[in-house]
């Protein structure tokens, strides 16, 4: 997860954790090596480092939890150096992995990429992928393009 384009894909994810009676996991990894050449990231109200990943994961769930009440909607911001390793050690706890997936022309076959690739070889629970279209200005549409089965 890594924005609020996000959003309308997590939704599918709110509808799969109700279905399956079971309490919402968000996880957003935060790749340790990006901070190689950052600067310095701005104080919390406690002076602590805030942490970026933090503010639209939490605002994510404020969306689901709004939207489907008595969901148990947690979050959590991982750090790791990479983030298909981090999703699958995440999957050790999971029933169902929803991942959205953008479309990509030209990648592979299916227009996966290296991500949902490793979650569908290495997960240890089902991955439901939800492809979705993405245009300049965020989410365009969930599903595959037009003329495409």
């Amino acid at each position: 997860m890594r924005d609020e384009h996000d959003a309308r894909w997590l939704v599918r994810a709110g509808q799969e954790a109700q279905a399956w009676d079971s309490p919402l996991r968000l996880v957003s990894v935060r790749n340790l090596l990006a901070r190689f050449g950052a600067r310095q990231l701005p104080h919390d109200e406690a002076g602590r480092d805030a942490d970026p990943g933090e503010r639209p994961v939490e605002a994510l769930a404020s969306r689901i939890r709004e939207g489907r009440p008595g969901l148990t909607v947690r979050t959590e911001v991982v750090e790791a150096r990479s983030t298909a390793s981090a999703l699958v050690e995440a999957s050790r706890h999971a029933q169902l992995l929803v991942m959205g997936s953008h479309e990509r022309r030209g990648v592979s076959v299916l227009g996966l990429g290296h991500v949902v690739h490793a979650l569908l070889h290495h997960s240890h629970c089902p991955v439901h992928i939800v492809p979705y279209l993405r245009d300049a200005g965020g989410v365009a549409g969930e599903g595959l393009a037009e003329g495409e089965d």
